[in-house]
């Protein structure tokens, strides 16, 4: 089991265990194994100290890697600060255009299901909004694809 912290901006006051999801899942890519989420949790979890009580701990000082040591992450939790410069150290090593944060990506997620069409309620559950507003103030103007629908249905049904 990974213990996270509950209590998020959408959430204040943490969540009960009566409202806390059970129905959250992560599913393999066995066609790419090399992409697979599934697989990236688990070497993870096996290179962290059997003791640890956090997903994201710190880097154990002076390690080798070629020399085979099997732990490679301690008990400590890496500090607030660490964490939030994670996406932005993830993004100078993949040697990305532009530096990206975790909520960039919450937000192009969501703008994402948006463009293909997911209902509201969906992408609510999906992120765990509790508010239609919130989930609103994510979605930019029309896509593309929303743009060519629009237009294909005024020249079919509006004669323009």
């Amino acid at each position: 089991m990974v213990n996270h912290e509950t209590t998020q901006k959408n959430i204040q006051g943490g969540v009960s265990s009566e409202e806390a999801p059970s129905d959250k899942f992560m599913y393999s890519n066995v066609a790419e194994k090399r992409f697979c989420p599934l697989s990236a949790l688990k070497e993870l979890i096996a290179k962290t100290d059997p003791n640890a009580k956090s997903l994201f701990n710190r880097i154990v000082k002076d390690l080798d890697v070629s020399s085979g040591a099997s732990v490679w992450y301690t008990t400590q939790a890496l500090a607030k600060r660490t964490y939030s410069g994670l996406m932005s150290d993830i993004c100078k090593n993949a040697k990305c255009s532009k530096v990206y944060t975790a909520h960039c990506l919450r937000a192009t997620a969501i703008q994402c299901m948006n463009d293909a069409g997911h209902e509201l309620r969906h992408i609510m559950y999906m992120t765990g909004h509790r508010n239609e507003s919130s989930i609103r103030s994510y979605n930019r103007h029309c896509s593309v694809g929303q743009k060519k629908i629009t237009k294909s249905y005024l020249v079919e049904n509006c004669n323009w």
